[in-house]
């Protein structure tokens, strides 16, 4: 089986005319030249990710806080069942 580095693969790919991206690492998403540009990279709470690149009015669309832990505000949805 050959092996080939990403930045090889992505290359030979190119060249050939395939569509393709990267599968990055966490740390590979956040070194990204647009996420670092865009100011993409998004801290909520103790959990890092990267915003939605859609704007809205000159808004982008973000959450306002990080996604709840498993069964945080399972009362607030038992209230209105």
């Amino acid at each position: 089986m050959m092996m080939h580095t990403r930045a090889e693969l992505l290359a030979k790919l190119e060249a050939a005319g395939v569509p393709a991206g990267p599968i990055n690492r966490i740390s590979d998403v956040f070194n990204d030249p647009q996420v670092i540009h865009r100011g993409m990279k998004l801290e909520l709470g103790a959990v890092s990710g990267v915003a939605s690149p859609i704007v809205i009015n000159g808004e982008r669309m973000v959450a306002e806080g990080p996604s709840p832990k498993l069964g945080e505000g399972k009362s607030d949805w038992e209230t209105l069942i």
